[in-house]
């Protein structure tokens, strides 16, 4: 009998592990092993089942059972999650699983069974699910030799599991890499109209200013075309920077104390500069501020919050025809504060919702040329906040505008009343001499530079002071 039995469990092995190359899917697979085992033990009640240890539940897989139908339930104190928990074999009888019960070690889910037998699904010392037979009407329906059998073929089941997975990896991962690909190219491609168009008219008009001819408005208006050009040039490299520093784990945070209403009044102001500039005067600018000056002040990074506010206010004055724009901050609570940037623009499909904070990525792809851009913005926003703590989001539909709200965490200065040191651009309005003429006659300037434009562009903005300029090309002529 004992040959027999070995004969058979070989038989069954090697049919399942035929069925484990052969199946289509884990239902064929688990069809097969139901029914090879059913020639030594009773599959009348047979289920199968995944662990999910995030939310600690169970997961049917494959069941074929006489009384329940479950199709996920918590694994903390139920049988199968006690499977789980010990990374054991169970196998229970009736007096043996209300002995749990009343030792409120379980809970009951479903019919209870006269005997039932659980077999954990280990992959790698990693429990990852359940195989489970039981009978609701003969208690002696198992034994040490089902639980043997069980096991042997949970690892079958293990190895189709680990290798159905992997493929399914490596699925993802072609596509993902295909993913990658096409949006590199369209980068590129993108990336190559954004730099050619400034350079052109950089090139053009400045091959233009050589003409003796021009009349004097001509040239006031060719200079300020390609200084628009060069900044938007800038722009862009900065951009590119900016998410090759975050990407990389390289930027860096400089936090400091900072004047919210001063800072916001600033952005208004380039704002307004930035709408007349683009034709969109008629679009109504509103800047919000509901904290009085003197109690305004915060500390975080500067550079971040104006990037954010700078790059989330393009969006709108590029993609609102017409109506308003808002912007400001709410009056913090719950440890932290609220800033926002909302407008009745052309608004954002909630399938793009996740999208548009990736890089390269914009909510309409087919769109980018009618409204310029490299998709980096928003992924830039995203990238520097998430440096600082914070979070964003966006509530939008398309023809209803966009609101995106930022949250940081709202941390005050030590003291209120201490003198506030000026920071560069940080939006702090104390008296200072920034404005007036700089008179450096006793001072020596040394010019580090390789490039005879750059060297002839820092002579000239440095000759108004008066300082006695010394130039070399690079550390070594010093």
């Amino acid at each position: 009998t004992d040959r027999k039995r070995a004969e058979t469990i070989q038989q069954i092995q090697y049919r399942i592990a035929q069925a484990a190359v052969s199946s289509a899917n884990l239902q064929d697979l688990l069809t097969v092993t139901r029914n090879e085992l059913s020639k030594l033990i009773d599959t009348s009640n047979f289920f199968v089942a995944f662990f999910d240890k995030g939310k600690d539940t169970l997961r049917e897989a494959f069941s074929v059972d006489e009384k329940d139908e479950i199709d996920e339930w918590p694994a903390s104190q139920s049988l199968s999650g006690l499977v789980v928990k010990k990374g054991a074999t169970f196998l229970l009888r009736k007096e043996e699983i209300e002995q749990l019960l009343t030792e409120n070690h379980i809970q009951l889910i479903g019919a209870r069974a006269e005997c039932w037998l659980g077999v954990p699904l280990t992959d790698e010392n990693v429990v990852i699910g359940i195989m489970v037979v039981q009978s609701y009407d003969n208690p002696n329906a198992f034994d040490r030799f089902s639980a043997h059998l069980m096991e042997i073929l949970s690892h079958e089941l293990v190895l189709y599991i680990r290798r159905e997975r992997a493929e399914k990896d490596l699925v993802a991962a072609k596509a993902h890499a295909e993913e990658s690909e096409r949006l590199k190219s369209a980068f590129l491609a993108n990336m190559s109209h954004e730099i050619r168009t400034p350079m052109n008219a950089i090139v053009g008009f400045a091959d233009m200013l050589l003409d003796p001819e021009i009349l004097p408005e001509e040239r006031a208006q060719f200079s300020g075309i390609i200084k628009s050009s060069s900044d938007d040039l800038l722009r862009l490299i900065n951009d590119i920077l900016d998410i090759s520093r975050i990407e990389s784990g390289n930027a860096a945070v400089d936090k400091g104390e900072i004047r919210l209403n001063g800072l916001l009044t600033e952005i208004e102001l380039v704002t307004r500069q930035k709408l007349a500039r683009s034709g969109k005067t008629h679009l109504d600018l509103e800047l919000r501020m509901p904290m009085p000056d003197g109690l305004d002040s915060i500390v975080s990074d500067v550079y971040i919050l104006r990037q954010v506010f700078n790059n989330l206010l393009d969006n709108a004055i590029k993609y609102t025809p017409s109506g308003h724009i808002i912007f400001g901050y709410e009056i913090p609570a719950d440890g932290r504060i609220v800033f926002y940037v909302t407008d009745t623009g052309i608004g954002i499909d909630p399938q793009y919702h996740d999208v548009v904070f990736k890089t390269f990525r914009q909510a309409n792809v087919a769109s980018h040329h009618q409204f310029g851009g490299t998709g980096l913005g928003l992924a830039i926003c995203k990238g520097s906040l998430e440096l600082l703590g914070g979070k964003i989001s966006l509530d939008s539909m398309p023809g209803r505008g966009t609101t995106f709200r930022f949250s940081l965490t709202f941390e005050r200065p030590r003291s209120l009343n201490r003198p506030i040191r000026l920071q560069s651009g940080s939006g702090i309005t104390e008296p200072s001499k920034a404005s007036s003429f700089f008179d450096w006659a006793d001072k020596k300037i040394i010019v580090v530079e390789d490039e005879p434009s750059n060297l002839e562009y820092i002579k000239r903005l440095l000759a108004p002071t008066k300082a006695r300029l010394f130039m070399c090309e690079n550390g070594a002529s010093l």
